[in-house]
């Protein structure tokens, strides 16, 4: 049988545990949510630069002719929930200079930090980070 004390300290040890895997998870989401952005943006401008469905689709490894439709949509329709001030993901990608995958690294080490925009779901950059990020 385990005493008050012993309770308390295991309690308090799984807080602990629970909180950290909570922000883990949240930064897990923030973080796949600025890589699809990119990935949206990147779609984008592969179809305004005269790639076929088809050609995207073969590149997006889950996607299909449909799906690039979709993800098309999706850029442009999120592009209203970012507010002015704020650099949207890929456009942040895109102004530091850095490939998708080196922007990615940027943000998991903590170089850049994305920030809520006050739209659930939604974050974006600050532009001094990203000329900050640039000038590295």
């Amino acid at each position: 049988m385990l005493t008050t004390e012993e309770v308390h300290a295991r309690q308090e040890a799984i807080r602990t545990a629970l909180a950290e895997a909570e922000h883990e998870y949240q930064s897990a989401r923030t973080q796949d949510y600025i890589a699809l952005v990119i990935r949206d943006g990147l779609i984008v401008n592969a179809i305004r630069a005269g790639l076929s469905q088809k050609e995207i689709g073969g590149l997006v490894s889950d996607m299909n002719q449909p799906h690039v439709a979709r993800a098309n949509r999706r850029a442009v329709a999120r592009r209203d929930v970012v507010p002015g001030g704020m650099v949207p993901a890929d456009d942040a990608q895109q102004q530091s200079g850095l490939g998708p995958a080196a922007f990615m690294d940027a943000v998991r080490s903590g170089r850049i930090e994305a920030k809520p925009t006050g739209t659930p779901g939604v974050c974006a950059f600050l532009p001094e980070d990203v000329r900050a990020l640039s000038d590295r």
